[in-house]
């Protein structure tokens, strides 16, 4: 056991992941930071072709985005993808 050390949960440090949201997610929290519960963001800058062959990946990291800019913004959301590929923000709490 000389690889390992057992101590206290109380002892554990922890580093942020040292990852920054790019100007688009800022941008996004600062919009749904102004935003009431109820109403709804349309995000048509993050669009997604839904015949792109990966459509499921970019629907992911826009969905990612979209969740990194609500908990800058201290936000809960929901997101609904519209027919044409726009994302929908409803503001939840």
């Amino acid at each position: 056991m000389e690889d390992f050390e057992i101590i206290s949960a109380d002892e554990v440090e922890s580093t942020p992941r040292g990852r920054k949201p790019n100007p688009e997610t800022l941008k996004l929290a600062q919009a749904l930071a102004n935003v009431k519960v109820g109403q709804a963001v349309l995000v048509k800058s993050m669009t997604v072709d839904l015949k792109d062959q990966n459509v499921k990946t970019e629907k992911a990291r826009i969905g990612s985005a979209i969740r990194t800019a609500a908990n800058i913004a201290g936000r809960n959301v929901k997101i609904h993808w519209s027919a044409s590929g726009v994302p929908q923000v409803v503001i939840t709490k």
